[in-house]
């Protein structure tokens, strides 16, 4: 009988994460990362069979099986040790298995794996959208919770996470816009399905449908110059990236957002008091969506040549903190991104700014943080340039250590 207390974590929508009877296993305790990549690679196919053909071919392409075969067994070992360090002395069997040369990773009952409740979640809530549309709204949301990033987003360059990245992120896509819909049409919240589509903009910005919805929403609930400041967005976005206009339906939605506020209704732009921090200056995120946004940059980057800046503001106490955050985030343009990093930190991410840019944005960063929590902060930024773009940088290694 398992006592209970042997339970592993993987989470692989985001950052890759394991914990093991509760701690924290860094991915510097990995002494093979061969044996990493094993796991990684048999936890994603939840339970699937695969044989050791499949194995060296991934990890070792340059040899043939018979070849490989005392590494593989090598790595299979060195995995075991990772997420079982108390086998030998418990008698159970392990959760890599392995027989007749196939390889498969073996859940128990205690562990979670946040790949297998994503798809349960976005799967039932599918099923229970023709009968029960509370519960698909539910189960909607917790998918909309586990998807903490792309799969195995640091790990871009694993040839072999692509398809399985693409999979899961048009599931989240799909199950976000579904949330928001429903959230929109059973409760009639639409601030919270605004959120939920800012928050799936923020990690595919290339989504016309996703922009489409959130202006319907926001010229719903009177909120017209959110709407239109949104629409700005996506059009900036379609001109850049596709050279096209918005399609008919949106450029509809937001002329009827323009007419109330032509005619001067008092509704039509509140104040900033009337307004809720959230929907007022640069876009708040969490680390992990502000992660995904820097790699969204990074591609137009690639392929653009457009350059961005990430910019660190760090206050010497954490007193007023908040308060610091919120006059940040007024001085920037509703394209910038912040986010909290810790209690002393704030991180701004700023698309399409260049060096000069970036010096005047960080005087009157910390101007603004002065003004509001009476110290001044300390100011850091780096400009991610073409120039000195290299593939594989990681450009907020410098801010993360």
């Amino acid at each position: 009988m398992d006592d209970g207390n042997n339970r592993v974590c993987i989470r692989m929508l985001g950052t890759f994460e394991l914990e093991v009877n509760g701690a924290f296993v860094s991915l510097d305790q990995w002494k093979s990362k061969k044996a990493l990549t094993l796991l990684k690679f048999l936890a994603a196919r939840g339970g699937e069979k695969v044989s050791s053909d499949v194995l060296v071919e991934l990890l070792w392409p340059e040899l043939d099986v018979q070849s490989a075969g005392p590494s593989l067994h090598t790595a299979v070992y060195n995995a075991r040790r990772m997420i079982e360090p108390d086998r030998k002395h418990t008698g159970r069997a392990s959760r890599l298995r392995s027989s007749n040369g196939l390889y498969w990773y073996e859940m128990q009952e205690q562990d979670t794996l946040d790949l297998l409740r994503f798809r349960d979640a976005v799967r039932e809530s599918r099923t229970h959208h023709s009968s029960d549309l509370n519960r698909s709204l539910t189960l909607a949301l917790e998918a909309v919770e586990l998807y903490r990033g792309d799969f195995l987003v640091e790990f871009l360059y694993e040839d072999w996470t692509t398809a399985l990245r693409e999979t899961y992120r048009e599931m989240y896509l799909d199950t976000a816009m579904r949330a928001a819909a429903l959230l929109a049409q059973q409760r009639k919240d639409y601030r919270n399905g605004v959120r939920v589509l800012r928050e799936a903009i923020a990690r595919d910005p290339f989504r016309e449908e996703l922009y489409q919805k959130a202006v319907e929403y926001l010229v719903a609930s009177e909120r017209y110059s959110d709407a239109v400041q949104l629409y700005k967005q996506c059009s900036e976005m379609l001109a850049e990236e596709f050279g096209l206009e918005p399609n008919h339906e949106l450029k509809e939605l937001i002329r009827a957002a323009r007419k109330p506020i032509m005619q001067g209704e008092q509704n039509a732009v509140p104040d900033f008091a009337e307004r809720e921090p959230s929907e007022s200056g640069a876009f708040l995120c969490t680390m992990p969506i502000f992660e995904s946004m820097v790699q969204v940059e990074e591609r137009r980057l690639r392929r653009n040549k457009r350059p961005f800046v990430i910019m660190a503001i760090t206050l010497s106490t954490p007193t007023g903190a908040d308060d610091a955050q919120a006059a940040i985030r007024q001085v920037l343009r509703e394209g910038d991104v912040i986010c909290r990093w810790g209690e002393l930190q704030t991180m701004v991410l700023l698309p399409g700014t260049d060096d000069l840019g970036a010096a005047l944005v960080a005087k009157r960063l910390e101007r603004a943080a002065k003004g509001a929590v009476k110290q001044k902060p300390q100011v850091k930024y780096r400009v991610v340039e073409p120039q000195s773009w290299e593939p594989g940088m990681d450009p907020l290694e410098a801010f993360n250590s």
